[in-house]
C-alpha cells in the first residue's frame, strides 16, 4: 500500500529539510500500520517524534529554552493516551498562554509550542530508557494500543511520566 505525503506551502519558505523530514517521519511511522483504521498513537507522540527526528521541523520559532519556560508557567500540553490534533487551535493546554486566540500568529505559536513540548518529552523518554523506547516503537509497529504499549514498555502511564518530566524542568 502506498503512502501519500502532503506538505503545505510553508515548506518552501526556507525550512525544507526540517519540515520534509518531519512529514516523512509520519509517512514512515504510519507505513508500519496495516490499516488506516488501526489504533493510532496520540498526536503528542507522533508530532513529538517527528519534531525530534527532524531536529525541530514543525516547531520553528519556539526553542527548547522557551518551551521549558512555558512549561514552568503552566502552558503545558495535556498528555493522554489517545486523541488527535486535527485542528491546531484545539490543542489542549493546561493553561492558555497570553495572546489573542483569533490571530493566526497566535494559533501558529500554540501549535509550535505544543510540538516543541511534545518533542522534548519524546526525547526525554528515549534518553531516560532507550530500551523501553525501542520496545514502545516495536509495539506500535505491531499495531498494539498505545496505552498498553506505553504501560508495558515503561511500567508507567504516559501522563505519570509527563508529570515527572515537567517536574524535573521546574528544578
Amino acid at each position: 500500500m502506498g503512502r501519500t505525503l502532503i506538505a503545505s506551502g510553508g515548506i518552501f519558505q526556507g525550512q525544507v529539510s526540517g519540515v520534509l523530514t518531519h512529514e516523512l517521519s509520519h509517512v514512515h511511522l504510519f507505513g508500519w500500520r496495516s490499516s488506516l483504521f488501526s489504533a493510532r498513537p496520540p498526536s503528542w507522540f507522533t508530532e513529538g517524534l517527528a519534531v525530534a527526528v527532524s531536529d525541530g521541523g514543525g516547531a520553528e520559532g519556539v526553542s527548547e529554552v522557551e518551551a521549558a519556560e512555558a512549561l514552568r508557567k503552566g502552558y503545558a500540553i495535556v498528555v493522554t493516551n489517545d486523541g488527535r490534533w486535527r485542528d491546531f487551535a484545539s490543542i489542549r493546554l493546561e493553561i492558555e498562554p497570553p495572546g489573542d486566540p483569533s490571530r493566526d500568529d497566535f494559533v501558529t505559536f500554540r501549535q509550535r509550542l505544543a510540538y516543541r513540548e511534545a518533542a522534548m518529552f519524546v526525547a526525554w523518554l528515549r534518553e531516560r530508557d532507550p530500551d523501553a523506547f525501542a520496545e514502545l516503537l516495536r509495539h506500535i509497529e505491531n499495531g498494539e494500543s498505545f496505552r498498553d504499549s506505553f504501560q508495558a514498555s515503561y511500567a508507567a502511564s504516559s501522563s505519570n511520566l509527563w508529570r515527572d518530566f515537567v517536574s524535573r524542568l521546574a528544578k
